[in-house]
């Protein structure tokens, strides 16, 4: 795909007296003809301008309570999902702390 002209050219001799090189070859010229017949270009001459005008209004864009207060706290760089990991994280082990507290039991005494 990326060889040389010279490479080409050895490449169909070769082909010349091998079936196998020959057919692979012919396959693999039908295939790039169909290719090239298939793409299609759009002309898009404001491509670039629309992209940097969305880029601006996003960057001037108010943060959201969440971004906010990630922001307040410190994690602003960390990905959302990893926030919200350490959340259910620190959830689950607040529920396990109180389903494992020691709870003595009372001394009953007969009386």
């Amino acid at each position: 795909m990326d060889g040389s002209a010279v490479e080409w050219t050895a490449l169909e001799l070769h082909a010349m007296n091998c079936p196998e090189c020959a057919e692979e070859l012919r396959i693999w010229k039908s295939m790039s003809t169909a290719a090239s017949e298939l793409r299609r270009e759009w002309e898009t001459p404001y491509l670039w301008t629309k992209i940097e005008r969305g880029l601006a209004e996003q960057m001037t864009e108010k943060p959201s309570r969440f971004q906010a207060w990630l922001n307040a706290i410190g994690l602003a760089s960390v990905p959302r999902q990893a926030v919200a990991a350490l959340l259910v994280l620190a959830l689950v082990l607040a529920r396990l702390g109180r389903f494992f507290t020691f709870h003595p039991v009372p001394d009953v005494q007969s009386s």
